[in-house]
């Protein structure tokens, strides 16, 4: 009775976990085309989304003309935004605008990173009149969603091995779904984001439409309070902060710290049920770093790092910049500047100081001194440390040798005198090499984090960091 009882909550669990996921929203196409200078809708524009390479042949998958919402979408495009993300050398989709009187055509690759477009053509209007100077605190809002959970479609299986194509246009929503749009003098809940829906909309007008222009025009946006998914919404986005005419925004990094990924259950709870965080992505970034799949906090702040770096900065007539010295606020009216920052000092934690060690390396004892030795003993034996890294552990590896002399046995005809000089002489010895060893070991560790603020504070960190302690 126990066992059959217990086979139908197993089941019942599995079939509640297979609907949750099974049941997601799925991603369609929508968007919005309207004037560079005055945002307003734009009326009569022509777009037309393709299957095929530019040039030759292509399938029509289908074709919308704005009216005077500007808006425009294409349904049932979930599994088209899949395969595009998945097999990006395999297919080929794109969204066309046709030519203005101001604006030549333009052809958009569809990556399937993103869903909604916000197309800014030459209206030749008077720009929307603003005078303030924002910043916005885009904390976890841009590259750290989008990071995690495409991570695993983006990086090989192995440490060092190239990435497949990096996206480079994240600047919008991951999805459309669970946002929160200011109406009414308050937080409403943010109409659905998909072309079925829309469309009704615009058939119809009313408070519907005039909530779609609040989302996609007005840009006043939040996600949905407590809502930590990377799977159902991305806050604030670059085009969200030229609507919002904010100058300076913030883009955070900071590497997910271990606690995440302690185990078989953390994993799942917190990740895949919590955030979205794909099992096989928090596998790699947590546990013990011999292995040949494990990323430490450094590598995941480069690849971050590396993702945002790549991004198309000109994206849909919305120009952004990194913040770099020099750079005039006030006087450039046309750019947004990022600053690319980077939160918490376990961002610079490599291989000699695992992501699963959580220990004040000034005060260690002696466990946790050899829980680290034992784990770079592994470290050597494998292909992960450079000359640098492998040098400092030979020589604690050393020291350790040393210290397992052993305790001298006097003879039973030395005096006693003698047998008490010998060992306190053992013992100084003893004492002196444990103090060469904790030195050794905080070396090789001061080496490696200088290291990498080194990097930090280096040219090849481009866009620069600011560091947040």
């Amino acid at each position: 009775m126990r066992t059959e009882h217990h086979t139908r909550t197993v089941i019942i669990g599995a079939v509640l976990l297979a609907g949750m996921y099974g049941c997601r929203p799925k991603q369609e196409v929508v968007g919005m085309v309207r004037g560079s200078r005055s945002e307003r809708p734009i009326a009569g524009v022509h777009l037309t989304l393709w299957r095929g390479a530019f040039g030759e042949r292509a399938e029509r998958i289908g074709e919308h003309t704005t009216d005077s919402t500007g808006l425009f979408g294409f349904a049932r495009t979930a599994k088209l935004m899949e395969r595009a993300r998945k097999h990006p050398a395999d297919t080929l989709y794109w969204l066309e605008v046709q030519a203005t009187s101001l604006d030549p055509a333009r052809q958009i690759p569809m990556t399937g990173y993103r869903g909604v477009f916000d197309l800014r053509l030459k209206d030749g209007l008077p720009p929307r009149a603003d005078s303030s100077f924002r910043v916005a605190d885009m904390h976890y809002h841009v590259s750290m969603r989008i990071h995690n959970h495409f991570a695993v479609d983006v990086h090989k299986d192995a440490r060092g091995d190239t990435p497949d194509t990096i996206p480079k246009d994240i600047s919008w929503y991951r999805d459309q779904h669970k946002l929160r749009t200011w109406r009414n003098g308050g937080w409403r809940k943010a109409p659905p984001l998909k072309w079925t829906k829309m469309k009704h909309a615009i058939a119809h007008g009313g408070d519907r439409l005039s909530a779609y222009a609040d989302a996609l025009e007005k840009g006043r946006v939040r996600a949905k309070s407590g809502n930590n998914s990377f799977v159902m919404h991305n806050q604030a986005t670059h085009p969200h902060i030229r609507n919002g005419h904010v100058d300076l925004a913030y883009n955070a990094i900071s590497p997910f710290e271990n606690v995440l990924n302690t185990g078989w259950a953390t994993r799942v709870l917190g990740g895949a049920v919590k955030t979205g965080m794909k099992m096989k992505w928090s596998h790699r970034i947590g546990g013990d770093v011999d292995r040949t799949e494990a990323i430490t906090h450094w590598e995941d702040f480069r690849y971050e790092h590396g993702l945002m770096a790549a991004q198309d900065r000109s994206i849909e007539g919305m120009d952004w910049r990194f913040l770099n010295e020099g750079c005039e606020l006030r006087e450039d009216t046309t750019s947004s500047f990022v600053v690319m920052a980077v939160e918490g000092g376990h961002f610079l934690q490599d291989d000699l100081f695992p992501n699963k060690t959580s220990v004040d390396l000034e005060n260690r004892n002696r466990q946790e001194q050899d829980d680290l030795i034992a784990g770079w003993r592994r470290l050597r034996n494998g292909e992960r440390l450079d000359a640098a890294q492998r040098a400092s552990v030979d020589t604690v590896l050393a020291l350790v040798e040393r210290l397992k002399a052993p305790k001298p046995r006097p003879a039973s005809v030395v005096e006693q005198s003698q047998k008490q000089e010998l060992l306190e002489d053992w013992e100084m010895q003893q004492e002196a090499l444990r103090k060469d060893l904790n030195q050794a070991v905080d070396n090789a560790l001061a080496g490696e984090l200088e290291r990498n603020i080194a990097y930090v504070r280096s040219a090849k960190c481009d866009p620069p960091i600011t560091w947040w302690p």
